[in-house]
């Protein structure tokens, strides 16, 4: 009992701390029909107890709600996104975990994230504003703080394209597959997914966000931009993606349009571009 005792009050006293650090630091969000943006986003998650794995129609009150507050919400879901729990939280919260004397109304992970990229998906256009924001960081995040962001572009739709174009320009190659995939995502038949999964302290629902795009219509996408693009940065970036991606997909399942593209650009008007596709376009994985 007495180091059940001692266990609580050491996640009191860590919480108390970091309570007290995350609202000093808080600031002020937008209000919409006297509710914050973060209470919004919340039902995002609070959803998942009515409507497990349901149509994103039924998410319409909510969107309605981020998109009547519209430019005002994006440096706040920015922020959601790239947020990290800071170590002393995540002490906390693993403190929480072994005690069962002090109960604990909160997710105890990042609550936020997932409702923001459903946020962003949303807002669609309205949400172009940030984009210029998104590119400069994708140049400078980690590999974690990326995934974030290309989703929130992805989640905003194909006028996100500028974001995955200057990644394109990266002298990082794994950004650059990331980049040539989305744009061939964001111009295919794109579904977004949503599911819950439940929260680390109270159980509660948390939502999940992912896409996916049908092979075929990747496939085509890749072509299209292939064929049509102008950046050779881009074209460059299609090329690795499409070749990683049926690297790592069922032999065979590179379409003969795909190949008949891949073997066009050996002859790219870019000797970067020709450098890339020479050796991809005649052996399908």
């Amino acid at each position: 009992m007495k180091k059940t005792l001692r266990v609580a009050l050491v996640v009191l006293l860590a919480g108390a701390v970091a309570l007290v650090a995350l609202h000093a630091t808080k600031p002020k969000e937008p209000v919409y029909q006297g509710r914050t943006l973060s209470q919004w986003l919340d039902d995002y998650n609070r959803m998942g107890s009515k409507n497990p794995n349901g149509p994103l129609s039924k998410l319409e009150p909510i969107d309605d709600a981020i998109r009547a507050m519209g430019t005002n919400c994006l440096p706040f879901l920015l922020a959601n996104l790239l947020h990290r729990q800071p170590a002393i939280q995540q002490a906390f919260w693993s403190l929480a975990k072994r005690q069962s004397v002090i109960k604990f109304n909160a997710y105890g992970e990042d609550s936020l994230e997932n409702p923001s990229l459903l946020a962003f998906h949303a807002l669609g256009d309205q949400a172009l504003p940030i984009l210029p924001e998104l590119s400069r960081r994708s140049m400078v995040a980690d590999n974690d703080e990326l995934g974030s962001i290309e989703m929130a572009a992805i989640m905003i739709g194909s006028n996100a394209a500028p974001v995955f174009e200057v990644m394109c320009a990266s002298t990082n190659q794994t950004a650059r597959w990331h980049a040539g995939f989305d744009l061939g995502q964001i111009n295919a038949d794109l579904t977004v997914d949503y599911s819950w999964t439940k929260a680390l302290v109270n159980g509660k629902p948390l939502a999940r966000v992912g896409v996916h795009s049908e092979q075929g219509g990747l496939d085509r996408a890749w072509v299209r931009l292939l064929r049509e693009g102008t950046n050779a940065s881009v074209r460059r970036a299609v090329i690795e993606a499409a070749v990683w991606w049926h690297a790592n997909s069922p032999p065979g399942s590179r379409s003969e349009e795909l190949n008949q593209a891949l073997a066009s650009a050996t002859n790219d008007a870019g000797p970067v571009v020709r450098g890339v596709a020479t050796g991809s376009a005649t052996n399908a994985p």
